[in-house]
């Protein structure tokens, strides 16, 4: 069942056993893209064809590759697709090497490496980001069946110490009332 719920789109499915329900917050036309691509896959499934449990496992390094391609055809940003590849690196670097074997603690092995490396909270959060589309992406191909990102939470950045108005600065907002 597709439906709109505010700003986002509510997905359900039961496939099996197993009931699949996301919140998405997209465009129309990528709710009803996914929601196809999800019943797709239920069909595959009820038909006895593979799906992600059954195929070989697929390379992180392989699955980026088609993610990035993917991610260029429909436009984005070239920095933000720079930073997507560097997170996905980063994580193939301490992760194993198929999407199906990367858990939560490889992801927070990632993150305290990157952490340990001096990077800043919010670019944390921003590749946390970047890892759960790619999961994502990588669900709604069959590539793999979870999303070891959503567990692992945010970092909390430490607010910014208050400025001082220097004595100058003062005068001179001082002047221009």
């Amino acid at each position: 069942m597709l439906k709109r719920l505010g700003s986002l789109w509510s997905i359900t499915l039961r496939m099996g056993a197993r009931r699949i329900h996301r919140h998405l917050r997209c465009s129309e036309s990528e709710a009803h893209a996914i929601y196809a691509a999800l019943l797709d896959r239920k069909a595959r499934l009820d038909s006895g064809l593979q799906v992600a449990e059954d195929r070989p496992p697929m390379d992180i390094l392989d699955a980026m590759a088609h993610y990035m391609t993917e991610a260029q055809g429909r436009g984005l940003n070239p920095s933000h697709l720079a930073a997507a590849r560097q997170s996905i690196a980063a994580l193939a670097a301490v992760a194993p090497p198929t999407l199906r074997e990367i858990t939560r603690e490889h992801v927070l092995a990632w993150r305290s490496q990157r952490a340990g490396a001096g990077v800043a909270p919010t670019t944390l959060n921003r590749d946390r980001a970047h890892l759960s589309a790619f999961f994502a992406w990588a669900i709604l191909g069959d590539l793999c069946t979870g999303n070891p990102v959503l567990s692992v939470p945010t970092v909390k950045a430490t607010p910014p110490a208050p400025r001082v108005c220097t004595w100058d600065a003062f005068c001179a907002l001082a002047d221009h009332l």
